[in-house]
This record gives C-alpha cells, structure tokens and sequence, in this order.
C-alpha cells in the first residue's frame, strides 16, 4: 500500500483561488493516485499513477447523489447541501463545479 500525499504547493493554491474573486471555479488539491482507464468492451483496463496535482472539481456523479437525497424531500435537500434543489441542478447542469456568487 502506497502512502498517499497532497503537495502543499497544490493546496496552498486552492486556498488562494477559492479567495479570488473574479474564478468562479472550485479548485482541489488531489492526491497521488492510481485513475483506472477502461478501454474496450470486454472489461480490459489499464491503470495511470499519477502524481499530486490541482484541478478543477468536476461535478461527477454528483446528480446521482442529488436524485438520492431528493428521494427524501426538498427539505433533506437543503440540510445536506445547504441550497435548493433548483440551484443544485444549476450548479451540476456544466461539468465544473462554481462557488456561490458572494
């Protein structure tokens, strides 16, 4: 098992950048890693080690999550996200997620 690590360079900046006003973007320091690559339809993959690094937060499968919560009411959806579900939607329609306009 390797021992996962965050550059403190990397995190140093997202803190920055979630200071900046003019970036809407949300920004994540990631850890080194291994990402799976599926590559064919008969389940062969392959696997890319990579180093720490920043990048944008993509919304994933954040609408699958957002379905489930809403399966419990529009009030479950603003305790968990601390939002509606409209702005949720708004915010998971792109694949970068955005801060909150302040």
């Amino acid at each position: 098992m390797h021992t996962r690590t965050i550059s403190a360079d990397h995190l140093q900046l997202s803190l920055v950048a979630m200071r900046l006003k003019h970036s809407r973007t949300r920004w994540a320091a990631m850890s080194n890693g291994v990402t799976t690559q599926f590559c064919d339809r008969r389940g062969h993959h392959y696997q890319l080690p990579h180093p720490p690094l920043m990048q944008p937060m993509d919304s994933g499968r954040m609408a699958t999550v957002l379905h489930r919560v809403r399966m419990h009411g529009l009030p479950e959806v603003k305790r968990t996200f601390g939002t509606g579900l409209r702005a949720m939607q708004a915010e998971l329609s792109t694949s970068i997620l955005k801060r909150a306009a302040s």
